[in-house]
């Protein structure tokens, strides 16, 4: 059984206004691209789900022009283009711009704003841990209790702390 995906960030007719020749491939139906449009909404989600709680609930512009360019591009690269069509074309380099933009609203250097221009906010369930000792090597192994070292840099940094 094939694998559908929910597609509601972007739709069919989207992709087709975006670029109005993929209508014209006659091999491509609404579900092929409906499938490339799940796709990328699983990537986003995918991307998206550690800081946000997913699905949005309220219609979010940002992901429907991310999701609808990168469908194009899947639709382009897996079933229309050559590689050197691929190389001349501009949708490459659309596509590692919306991983971009995505990659910064998964690590909160940009806010999600909704069709209304409320921000969404973030997920309040879960928490990152830090430790002040996060950065050092561990002095022992969960494999072997006594395979015990010590992380020089840590001890450096104890005694610049202590000023001695």
């Amino acid at each position: 059984m094939p694998i559908t995906y929910p597609v509601s960030y972007s739709t069919v007719s989207e992709v087709l206004t975006t670029l109005p020749m993929i209508g014209s491939v006659s091999n491509i139906t609404s579900a092929h691209l409906a499938t490339y449009l799940g796709k990328a909404q699983a990537e986003i989600n995918t991307k998206l789900s550690r800081l946000y709680s997913i699905p949005f609930t309220v219609e979010v512009p940002i992901l429907q022009t991310l999701a609808t360019d990168m469908a194009v591009y899947f639709v382009l690269a897996q079933r229309i283009f050559t590689q050197e069509k691929q190389n001349k074309s501009e949708w490459p380099e659309k596509y590692k711009r919306a991983i971009e933009i995505l990659d910064d609203i998964a690590d909160g250097k940009i806010m999600l704003i909704d069709s209304t221009g409320a921000v969404i906010e973030g997920r309040g369930d879960i928490a990152e841990v830090f430790s002040n000792t996060m950065d050092y090597v561990p002095t022992m192994a969960e494999i072997d209790i006594t395979d015990e070292s010590v992380d020089k840099d840590k001890i450096d940094d104890e005694i610049d702390r202590r000023g001695l």
